[in-house]
């Protein structure tokens, strides 16, 4: 964890963490203006040509250090910043505890050919913000979930799972390369994975979602079950006096309240209470917690408090272009998770996505990859669908024979489920936006990542998708300033650039005044 107090930049921009692989000293030299305009070294220094002014030098000037990164991330142009875990961190850390004399920390570098890139960190004599490292690890004789990059011997933990799971047979767990002595020979990994692998028979678990839906507009405690039988969206609220039942994700048998101990079963069913054994016409189907409507698509879970349509003809409309690709066996990669702070009404951000027509003049580098000419956009009901074609060279889909785009080369599928939900297809995966209003001026967006080709990640319309969205950003928060103009009314629709926005505004309008 680190915080940028300093910057001539306003984008975050890639930095990689090189392990530094020869001892350094540490002065005390404070530079004028507390930074960015150097100083002069004394006895002690670290410089570009010295560990430890005027005695030791470098090998190689400007510091040695790892030719490859541990560690990749984006560093922002103010406030704090979380690098996230990375194999290389953790093969870096685990030697430095095997071997504590090595242990000359990293050196964080970023592209200096680009202007505009000085930070000014704060360091660890600044007391409420100092650099931090934070390590989660297992102490021998303890079991856990270990990730595909946890390192063992400098190569990934893995596993083998042998036998069929009849209902709740303990099956045998063969390690091809583990932690030496190994422990936990049998058990069932409950990680509850995002894209919808299913449970173990007699496996039973719940996780809730973050309190409400969307705290001030939609605010409504559920929590989604998991069993033997499927996945649920249940009230997370007690029938008995309303206390709410979940706070945190876990795996238990039953659902029980802490207030008086009513408990229900993962099916949301009322299963017993305490002291209630002379209460007349108990229980009734009101004491059963409400289930809410959910469908399951591919492992993505949509669910709605009263919805006024299925969600099956939108992803119909979806099915139709995206059916060929095994979006089932896509897997989240929580390093490429963001979330956006925006300076504008949510509708605003809606507006932007809706059109290409921005592109030739607000994201040059997707410019040069898709062909603006050949732009798409394709209406459905209760949502649309944007069709980007890609120039020669790029990266694009592979459609099967008979396919509804055959021999176009297609770049990107950009799907929006009205009101606020973005299903965007590049040859590497699938990005998944959520818009999530937090006042009249100010919206959270939320992107996930599913990856299925990663060698294609960086790649195509896809490439850069932290680029594009702070262009976007910034040209959506102009738009925020400039429509509280006296001067400003509305303006007209491109006939053939705009008609997402306007199905958007009909859409809208439509909702707010219940038709």
């Amino acid at each position: 964890d680190l915080f940028v107090a300093q910057s001539t930049a306003f984008l975050p921009i890639p930095t990689f963490g090189h392990r530094v692989t020869q001892d350094w000293s540490e002065g005390a030299t404070i530079a004028n203006g507390g930074g960015g305009q150097g100083g002069a070294a004394v006895a002690g220094e670290t410089t570009w040509l010295h560990t430890n002014y005027p005695n030791s030098t470098w090998n190689t000037p400007g510091g040695d250090f790892a030719a490859a990164p541990s560690f990749v991330f984006d560093l922002a142009s103010l406030g704090p910043t979380t690098a996230g875990v990375a194999s290389g961190m953790v093969v870096d850390i685990q030697s430095w505890l095997d071997a504590p004399a090595t242990n000359f920390g990293w050196v964080l570098k970023t592209d200096e050919q680009v202007p505009s890139t000085a930070r000014r960190i704060y360091s660890r004599e600044f007391g409420s913000t100092p650099p931090s490292l934070t390590i989660t690890y297992l102490r021998p004789g303890e079991t856990g979930t270990y990730g595909t990059d946890w390192p063992v011997s400098g190569a990934p933990f893995q596993l083998d799972v042998t036998g069929t799971a009849n209902g709740g047979a303990v099956l045998p767990i063969t390690y091809n390369n583990a932690p030496s002595p190994s422990v936990g020979a049998n058990f069932f990994s409950l990680a509850l994975d995002p894209v919808g692998t299913p449970l173990l028979p007699q496996s039973l678990a719940y996780l809730p979602l973050s309190g409400t839906l969307l705290p001030g507009a939609v605010d409504e405690p559920l929590l989604l079950s998991r069993d033997g039988d499927g996945v649920r969206c249940l009230s997370n609220v007690c029938t008995h006096r309303g206390n709410l039942l979940v706070h945190e994700a876990g795996c238990h048998r039953q659902l029980v309240c802490g207030y008086h101990g009513r408990r229900f079963g993962l099916d949301g069913q009322f299963q017993s209470m305490p002291r209630f054994e002379q209460a007349e016409g108990f229980p009734r189907p009101c004491d059963d917690l409400h289930r809410f409507p959910l469908h399951d698509w591919r492992g993505h879970l949509f669910a709605g408090l009263d919805p006024a349509h299925g969600a099956e003809a939108v992803l119909a409309a979806m099915e139709e272009r995206i059916g060929f690709l095994p979006v089932e066996d896509f897997r989240l990669d929580p390093a490429r998770d963001r979330t956006f702070l925006i300076e504008a009404h949510w509708a605003l951000y809606c507006d932007n996505y809706l059109e290409g027509f921005h592109i030739p003049f607000v994201h040059q580098d997707l410019n040069a990859v898709v062909d603006f000419d050949r732009y798409e956009t394709v209406l459905f009901e209760h949502g649309n669908l944007q069709i980007a074609e890609a120039r020669d060279g790029e990266e694009v889909f592979a459609l099967p024979a008979g396919h509804v785009d055959e021999g176009r080369a297609i770049a990107a599928y950009y799907f929006w489920l009205f009101p606020n939900l973005m299903f965007n297809f590049y040859p590497w995966g699938l990005s998944v936006n959520v818009v999530e209003p937090l006042s009249v001026d100010r919206t959270r967006v939320r992107f996930q990542s599913f990856v299925h080709s990663p060698e294609l990640l960086g790649q195509g319309a896809g490439g850069d998708l932290d680029t594009v969205e702070h262009e976007d950003e910034e040209v959506v928060e102009s738009v925020q300033r400039g429509i509280r103009s006296r001067g400003y009314t509305t303006g007209r629709f491109s006939p053939t650039m705009e008609q997402g926005v306007h199905q958007f505004h009909r859409m809208l309008a439509d909702a707010l005044s219940g038709e």
